[in-house]
């Protein structure tokens, strides 16, 4: 019943809004995900398959060509699931956005926002049940599409029933002609509940990817070319276990070439094992691939994409995981379109490939 009266508040107020002084913004988003995982042989994954979509609305007012502010919600529906929703999300934020600068505070999409970061960071179970960043966001970029991102999001609220938990995050990106640096880093703190429970404990874990390489691009079909190589450094700590730190380091790997939206993604991790702690906390601690729990682990992805516009992507792709000495399988298909009311005449291409032309009349 209180999701029914949240929907009709929603409608009620999108409705009224006009008749403010203020312009109406409106966003809608759409995220289709089919992910079936074929780990059987594995000790690090079981095999699964995730299969839902997330629909996110949102009303706001500009208060000047700058700043706006938000609300909305997000649903979630798993696939095959009689109840009318799996989860949901409030969704209110203050926006500040121009040409350099974007700025987020509330609760809102995380969509684009920590896209950069690769599965060693965020598996993408996290990606499609957790799609909603609570905190702040900030992003600085400059014409030669160099950026920094500075981000906070509180993914526990400290009660009775639930530890304090939060994530504290930077990334960023600099290039030089084809050539380019690129950091990825967050600290994940998980504390005690409210009032403490004995059996519980602080547990914190880090990770930070330097890596540099070459990319290129070109507009005769080559939409991508990226090498990379990198260090993958990690703090763990459980400190119901020891106060010292885990300190795990291994190189890492990229691979990516796309031509006419086919393409291949390849990461590849060669060093210590990962997620010290992992059997007394699982998921509750660690977000990223369970694979970083053995000394090698390389994900191929073989992709084809469907659609590639500034409001809809879509894309198959096939996954072959090397890891204990097995290949594992997995199978995906994405979808995303997001629309808005924000006039972007610059945004509005669309890449037609050439293969595509077999499914017109």
């Amino acid at each position: 019943m209180l999701r029914h009266r949240t929907l009709i508040l929603l409608f009620l107020i999108t409705i009224s809004i006009p008749s403010f002084s203020q312009e109406l913004a409106w966003k809608v988003g759409y995220n289709y995900f089919f992910d079936n995982a074929e780990y059987s042989g594995s000790s690090f994954a079981q095999s699964q398959t995730l299969h839902g979509m997330n629909l996110m609305s949102e009303i706001g007012l500009k208060v000047d060509e700058s700043q706006s502010i938000f609300a909305g919600i997000n649903l979630l529906k798993t696939v095959g699931n009689q109840s009318f929703t799996n989860g949901k999300n409030f969704l209110a934020y203050y926006q500040y956005k121009n040409s350099n600068v974007l700025f987020k505070a509330g609760a809102f999409p995380k969509e684009d926002m920590l896209d950069n970061y690769s599965t060693f960071f965020f598996k993408d179970s996290v990606r499609y049940f957790r799609p909603v960043m609570q905190g702040l966001f900030v992003k600085l970029t400059n014409d030669n599409k160099d950026f920094v991102n500075v981000w906070l999001d509180w993914t526990g609220h400290c009660s009775k029933s639930v530890r304090e938990s939060f994530f504290i995050g930077a990334s960023g990106l600099k290039n030089k002609g084809i050539f380019f640096g690129e950091m990825q880093s967050y600290l994940f703190h998980r504390a005690n509940t409210i009032p403490s429970t004995e059996s519980f404990n602080v547990n914190e874990q880090f990770q930070m990817q330097l890596s540099v390489g070459a990319a290129h691009s070109n507009q005769t079909g080559l939409d991508t070319l990226l090498f990379s190589v990198g260090g993958l450094v990690g703090l763990e700590r459980d400190r119901g276990v020891s106060k010292d730190f885990y300190k795990p380091i291994g190189l890492t790997m990229r691979f990516n070439v796309e031509y006419n939206g086919l393409g291949t993604d390849n990461i590849a991790y060669f060093g210590d094992k990962r997620m010290n702690f992992y059997d007394r906390h699982k998921d509750n601690l660690y977000w990223g691939t369970p694979f970083l729990r053995g000394k090698t682990y390389i994900d191929s992805k073989w992709y084809i994409q469907l659609i590639r516009s500034a409001k809809t992507n879509a894309n198959i792709g096939l996954h072959m995981l090397f890891t204990e000495k097995k290949m594992l399988f997995q199978q995906t298909i994405t979808l995303s379109v997001n629309i808005n009311n924000q006039r972007r005449p610059q945004q509005h291409s669309q890449n037609i490939f050439p293969w595509m032309k077999f499914f017109k009349k």
